[in-house]
């Protein structure tokens, strides 16, 4: 059973893909069957496209859990990647 199926109706669901460029392809919503089929299918769809860009996506993901009113529900953000090296702007710092 993968994540999405786990998912019951009073859970919220989004789908960020955090290369080159973001795109948020699935927004927030209720985890209804309908919302779960999208999200399956949109993951699904998700091919080889651009530098992995983890920083911005995850802000971008976290921004849409946190636009839920404060101690309402549990928020978690799950983070599916590639293993491939982080897209960095020019000046960002490089950890060692």
């Amino acid at each position: 059973m993968t994540a999405i199926e786990r998912l019951e109706p009073r859970d919220r669901v989004a789908l960020v893909v955090f290369d080159d460029p973001i795109a948020t392809l699935l927004p927030l919503a209720a985890a209804s069957t309908e919302a779960r089929r999208a999200a399956a299918g949109a993951l699904g769809g998700i091919g080889p496209r651009g530098s992995t860009n983890l920083g911005e996506g995850w802000l971008i993901a976290c921004g849409l859990i946190g636009r839920e009113p404060p101690h309402e529900r549990l928020r978690r953000c799950f983070v599916l990647t590639d293993s491939q090296g982080t897209h960095r702007r020019p000046g960002q710092c490089r950890n060692r």
